[in-house]
């Protein structure tokens, strides 16, 4: 599946503006790498499908990029989401090349970003694409990393309150691919063992 000479100028583009966004503003366990494999992922469900592979994968590869504000500037506490769907329409006004996306695209992008964390935000194949790509690395051993580097960075996270979320999200995986994705790879295995430590290793005998 190749991309018109125009999709490819504005995907190469868009890498590029959230590789620069990120190396400036790290953000942990949702940064340049994360983005990347939920890009990755988006693209490889979007040809399984049939559906819009361009705007699955520019959506996935900006999806997160207001996590570079959330812990460096964000006096307003805005959620990730929200911080990448401002800094968007803000991207969408003013960067030479993605204002030159039709206004149908960018509302699509722009929906699919701020609604990444509700799994019934239903209105474009691409927003569910990339809600189910962007579950896809909670899972695995990268899962299991990302868990632990944030939570380490966030004091008021509780590790297995968000070890249990990935059951959560297991549960919401919409589409075929990415299903057989998480089977093939076997995504769920390191989560049942961690979990299973984490909770047999918190159990102590009960005394009268």
């Amino acid at each position: 599946m190749g991309y018109t000479d125009r999709e490819q100028k504005i995907i190469d583009h868009a890498y590029k503006k959230v590789r620069a966004l990120f190396e400036a503003y790290p953000a942990p366990a949702h940064g340049l790498d994360h983005a990347e494999r939920v890009a990755h992922w988006a693209k490889q469900i979007a040809i399984a499908e049939g559906e819009d592979v361009f705007m699955s994968e520019l959506s996935a590869i900006m999806h997160d990029v207001g996590r570079a504000s959330e812990f460096h500037d964000n006096p307003e506490k805005k959620r990730h989401h929200e911080l990448s769907y401002d800094l968007l329409r803000v991207w969408f006004r003013e960067d030479e090349v993605l204002k030159s996306l039709p206004d149908e695209a960018k509302m699509e992008i722009l929906y699919g970003v701020r609604w990444h964390w509700n799994d019934v935000a239903d209105d474009y194949m691409s927003a569910i694409i990339l809600r189910d790509a962007d579950k896809l690395d909670v899972f695995g051993q990268s899962g299991i990393k990302r868990l632990q580097e944030f939570c380490a960075f966030h004091p008021t996270l509780d590790i297995d309150t968000d070890l249990r979320f990935r059951y959560h999200c297991y549960y919401f995986v919409r589409t075929p691919k990415a299903r057989g994705l998480i089977e093939k790879h076997k995504m769920m295995e390191p989560i049942d063992a961690y979990f299973q430590q984490r909770n047999r290793s918190a159990i102590v005998p009960c005394e009268l």
